[in-house]
């Protein structure tokens, strides 16, 4: 359905927005009012120097992120002391975290947090307010297009690196009015998701038999004559 209809045009049931058409029980909102939206302070500021190989902090970094998610096994880890510095950092499950420099943009998922663990500096993490919104259902929103195209309007046309928490207060987005709708519609895309996974490792596994089979064909290993 295109953004804009004359008033003539716009179907039952819908309703012009400033941000387009959206169906009338449906709402438009401003992150900065359904969000708290934190990040380790510049004073707080890790170096490389503190990294750890192991430990019972995880530190998050923004490489980890994979697939929407943290891969816990590359995480590096930091002391008590650092973790317990800041509380707003400590994470917890359902927390989405975004990238805001370097590659900005980039998000996840909290999930399967079986040790504590904080943020470094280059990353925001976003917790709803007020149950404003479901998390799993505003993660799938930031890894749309709706997002992209925020983050290229910010851009103007130039390189940008580095999200700054003033213009991402601005982000307004469109959402269900009711947290039931928007539990349904993440639930719908987290099964494709995991449909998609399920197809990408059995094609995995076709592509190492028949990377087996070429050795035993183009051997004489196995005979078709």
């Amino acid at each position: 359905m295109s953004a804009e209809c004359r008033v003539g045009d716009i179907p039952s049931g819908y309703k012009q927005t400033e941000v387009g058409v959206i169906p009338k029980d449906w709402e438009v909102k401003l992150l900065g009012n359904t969000a708290i939206l934190k990040a380790r302070i510049g004073w707080q500021g890790l170096t490389t120097n503190e990294y750890l190989e192991s430990g019972d902090y995880y530190l998050v970094t923004g490489t980890e992120f994979k697939d929407g998610y943290i891969d816990w096994s590359n995480c590096h880890y930091v002391t008590e002391s650092r973790y317990k510095q800041d509380k707003n950092i400590q994470l917890k499950e359902h927390d989405i975290l975004v990238t805001k420099d370097g590659t900005i943009g980039k998000v996840a998922l909290i999930n399967n947090l079986h040790k504590p663990a904080t943020l470094n500096s280059g990353i925001f993490v976003i917790r709803s307010t007020e149950n404003a919104f479901h998390p799993e259902f505003f993660y799938y929103l930031l890894c749309s297009n709706i997002f992209t195209e925020f983050l290229v309007q910010l851009s103007a046309g130039s390189t940008i690196n580095h999200l700054y928490q003033k213009d991402f207060v601005n982000f307004t987005y469109k959402t269900p009015a009711t947290i039931k709708e928007q539990i349904s519609i993440a639930t719908t895309l987290s099964d494709m998701d995991s449909e998609i996974t399920a197809l990408e490792e059995r094609l995995a596994k076709a592509r190492q038999i028949k990377q087996s089979m070429l050795q035993e064909l183009l051997t004489g290993r196995i005979r078709l004559v």
